[in-house]
């Protein structure tokens, strides 16, 4: 929703149900076929919220000595 109406970026995820849990912790291969009718629409920051905090995390393990305000100041001034 933050990108505007005439964005059509599309960012592809990979979830698991967690069902099939305890074969996917349990198994060192895992195939897994995804096919066009698997995707489904979602936005907001619902969905902003791991994206950024994934990104956080990246940077604060990179420069682990900055603190959380620092770091937070680095992703507003760059993003």
């Amino acid at each position: 929703a933050t990108l505007g109406d005439t964005n059509d970026t599309t960012i592809p995820a990979v979830g698991a149900a967690f069902e099939d849990r305890s074969a996917l912790v349990a198994s060192t291969n895992v195939t897994i076929n995804i096919g066009e009718t698997d995707y489904g629409l979602m936005r907001g920051t619902s969905m902003a919220t791991p994206a950024v905090s994934g990104i956080a995390a990246l940077v604060w393990y990179n420069h682990s000595d900055c603190t959380g305000t620092e770091i937070r100041d680095a992703l507003k001034a760059t993003a």
